[in-house]
């Protein structure tokens, strides 16, 4: 499993619901530095808690994701620092972005070559159907970007055998923009959030050249502190 974040989702019409989306200055702000109290957010930042995600792959990988009670600050924006910790890599940090009532991972990844991931995967007031597009740092030189759409909200979600409600379902479409053929969708990710606990499932569909091959994340374990 390649990290977590690399995972690491209609009402109106597309005038209607589209919006450009800046990662900097979400709509309602905040400073990054809290998510609400833990029974109101979509996700808890406070320090101790932790995620722990199975893989669905052959391996069967996981991933340990712990609020560290640190923060960072990079540009202008201020981020809460998780320890990500996988089966068979080194740990290494990532972030939530928290700013009411826009939430954004990001993470730094260098697999022979430096890539920022950075992305919003929820605004926990807008309806379903809104739709945003959230440009992404290039990648590989590529430029990049995430179309993101609330599929569905206040839904039950079992996952590993625990049932969660008020749950929001979101969705992030991958694109780069390749030379030649434009801007070309590579992979569909799924979200699910529980408010109160955060992101309970991840499911990865790689569409690049039509193969379609899926995979899943699930929550098997957390404590929100």
């Amino acid at each position: 499993m390649k990290r977590l974040l690399l995972l690491f989702a209609v009402v109106f019409s597309l005038a209607a619901c589209q919006k450009e989306v800046s990662f900097d200055a979400p709509s309602g702000g905040g400073t990054g530095g809290g998510g609400g109290t833990t029974a109101d957010t979509y996700q808890p930042v406070t320090k101790g808690s932790f995620w722990k995600y199975k893989d669905s792959a052959l391996t069967g990988a996981t991933t340990l994701m712990t609020i560290t009670g640190q923060q960072k600050t990079i540009g202008s924006r201020t981020y809460q620092v998780v320890t990500s910790e996988t089966t068979g890599q080194p740990p290494a940090e990532a972030y939530f972005y928290v700013a009411k009532p826009v939430f954004g991972l990001r993470q730094d990844v260098n697999n022979g070559i430096a890539t920022t991931i950075e992305f919003i995967y929820l605004n926990d007031t807008a309806s379903v159907g809104y739709t945003w597009t959230d440009n992404m740092p290039p990648v590989n030189g590529l430029a990049a970007r995430f179309i993101g759409t609330i599929m569905e909200r206040n839904i039950s979600k079992t996952v590993a055998g625990k049932n969660f409600t008020n749950v929001i379902h979101t969705q992030l479409n991958l694109e780069y923009d390749l030379p030649i053929l434009g801007w070309t969708n590579f992979a569909v990710y799924d979200y699910y959030i529980a408010k109160g606990v955060g992101i309970i499932r991840i499911e990865t569909t790689s569409t690049f050249g039509g193969f379609g091959i899926k995979t899943v994340a699930d929550l098997i374990d957390y404590s929100i502190k």
